[in-house]
């Protein structure tokens, strides 16, 4: 836990009754920390980041006994965001964001074990603006979402862009269940629409699920409820 104080507190989670000694603590800031942290893991250990004073912080645990509380890096991101994290498999490729809020009004990413920038802000369709000190960003279904005053901006994650995608084996399963299937990128998500009107703007298009990928590689969507509709059109979309 992070204090007013500027102090970091390890607490035993098996044991957080009472008032007591902490299992290590350090003065890591200057001024109040007030804003929300975050923790992460990658092959080089157990990480807490968090903001103060326009900079991000990344603080590394180890596991000695007592644990040891090591500042590893810091770098501005531009305004006084609270940090979140990314990751393409909770251990690899993290991503510490940043937002500039009251500042740059921008997004920027660092790596989780150097700092190094690796998202700036990106160009003029990617300022924001109205963004509050207080606020997170999130990451879900490929994107990051981050909310101002009165709307919600998306950015796309960075990494593989995704092949072009051909449907192999589509067909009626017994009980009319419809089943098709493709390949792409391991690793990669993908979205199925349907509509019974082919010249429906794609507004309008129903979201029908996640497809599944049963293998790296191989992805395969089934859709049981079919046989409800005399024919039905199909759009794969990936986040």
């Amino acid at each position: 836990m992070l204090g007013k104080d500027g102090n970091i507190y390890l607490l035993n989670r098996t044991n957080l009754g009472g008032v007591s000694v902490p299992v290590a603590q350090a003065h890591v800031a200057s001024s109040s920390i007030i804003q929300a942290a975050a923790a992460y893991r990658t092959a080089q250990g157990t990480y807490v980041v968090f903001a103060n004073s326009s900079r991000l912080f990344a603080l590394r645990v180890g596991a000695s006994n007592p644990p040891t509380i090591t500042n590893v890096w810091n770098t501005s991101e531009n305004g006084k965001g609270s940090p979140f994290v990314t990751s393409t498999d909770g251990t690899n490729n993290i991503i510490v964001w940043g937002i500039g809020s009251e500042s740059d009004q921008r997004l920027h990413g660092f790596d989780g074990d150097t700092g190094a920038n690796v998202f700036t802000g990106g160009g003029a369709s990617e300022l924001m603006a109205g963004t509050r000190r207080f606020s997170t960003g999130i990451a879900a279904r490929g994107r990051i979402y981050v909310a101002n005053d009165n709307k919600v901006y998306a950015f796309k994650v960075p990494g593989q862009t995704v092949t072009s995608i051909t449907l192999t084996k589509p067909g009626m399963l017994p009980h009319g269940t419809f089943q098709f299937s493709f390949t792409n990128l391991p690793g990669a998500k993908f979205d199925v629409f349907g509509t019974t009107k082919l010249i429906d703007s794609f507004t309008n298009w129903n979201w029908l699920g996640e497809v599944a990928e049963l293998s790296p590689g191989q992805f395969q969507f089934t859709d049981t409820p079919a046989t409800n509709y005399p024919e039905r059109f199909y759009r794969v979309s990936s986040p």
